[in-house]
């Protein structure tokens, strides 16, 4: 499962899940990455952050997808800013869940609201 930062909306809700912690990353600016993430080591408290992108540390290289997606089987690197440059790693994501605060106009989305069915101010995309 793949989710492209750069095709969400302001607002829109990713829960990321590994195998011993839950975050959430509130999307902010899209077009660059950026939002709130809390959970995890950082607790309750939401920081400022940028998506850098996801390693495979199980391939024989460290590899790296694109930078705006997140996506199972990797490990998120969020960069935060601060008295310095911090990063933030998690272990491997396991499961990717959106919540899209309004849709947009691509045939994928439509599919999934169609498919939500009339009546729905939120879409939740969840797979495994």
């Amino acid at each position: 499962m793949k989710i492209r930062v750069t095709d969400t909306n302001n607002e829109d809700q990713i829960s990321i899940r590994t195998r011993s912690s839950e975050y959430s990353f509130r999307v902010t600016n899209p077009s660059i990455c950026k939002g709130l993430l809390s959970g995890g080591a950082l607790g309750h408290e939401q920081r400022e952050v940028f998506l850098a992108g996801t390693i495979f540390p199980s391939r024989s290289r460290s590899l790296t997808s694109e930078w705006a997606e997140l996506e199972t089987g990797g490990c998120a690197v969020f960069l935060m800013a601060g008295e310095s440059l911090d990063r933030l790693t998690t272990s491997v994501i396991s499961e990717i869940t959106c919540c899209w605060s309004r849709p947009t106009s691509s045939a994928e989305e439509i599919h999934r609201l169609a498919d939500a069915g009339p009546g729905n101010d939120q879409l939740y995309y969840h797979e495994r």
